[in-house]
């Protein structure tokens, strides 16, 4: 019975290290490119931040990145290193836009843990329900990001790994 245990254990570490996507260090990627972009105000929902605070997409004014993470996904780590280490190198985080990591299927305790671990700097926020993720990325892989543009009302997502030189060249300068 210990060895079916061990073994339904490691095959489920291999299931999630593998279901994200994960084949090259996001650093190593070709800028990313979109799968999808949308015209229209449809950037619409509510999702709340560690702490409690809640974040109501239609009120936002700036540019929005939403980045749908799992903290099981290894390629949504890299992903998240990479982000970490371009706001440290600029010495902040941008102020032009509104950045959060959504992560799915956690709770809060999980979600402050990543957070620290990862010394992530712009706010984390938690979809209970995964209600959000569900309406914006219903392929269910993470990561899946999404830039939303309040002005021109234009959304662009992107499934898999996103690079900030993608997302700059899709949103201009949201992101430096």
């Amino acid at each position: 019975m210990g060895n079916l245990i061990s073994a339904l254990c490691v095959s489920l570490i291999l299931i999630a290290s593998f279901a994200c996507g994960r084949s090259i260090p996001v650093a190593q990627l070709p800028p990313t490119k979109p799968v999808e972009k949308v015209k229209g105000d449809i950037l619409k929902g509510v999702f709340t931040l560690i702490g409690g605070q809640k974040v109501d997409l239609e009120a936002e004014t700036q540019p929005v990145v939403l980045i749908f993470a799992s903290d099981t996904c290894l390629t949504c780590a890299e992903e998240t290193e990479v982000l970490v280490a371009l706001f440290k190198d600029k010495g902040s985080l941008p102020t032009n836009v509104k950045l959060y990591t959504i992560l799915v299927g956690a709770i809060e305790e999980d979600a402050v843990f990543w957070r620290e671990m990862f010394e992530v700097t712009w706010q984390v926020g938690l979809d209970p329900g995964d209600s959000l993720f569900r309406q914006y990325c219903p392929e269910g892989k993470t990561p899946c990001t999404l830039a939303y543009h309040p002005d021109n009302k234009s959304l662009v997502k992107f499934v898999g790994a996103s690079t900030p030189e993608g997302l700059q060249k899709e949103t201009g300068t949201w992101l430096y």
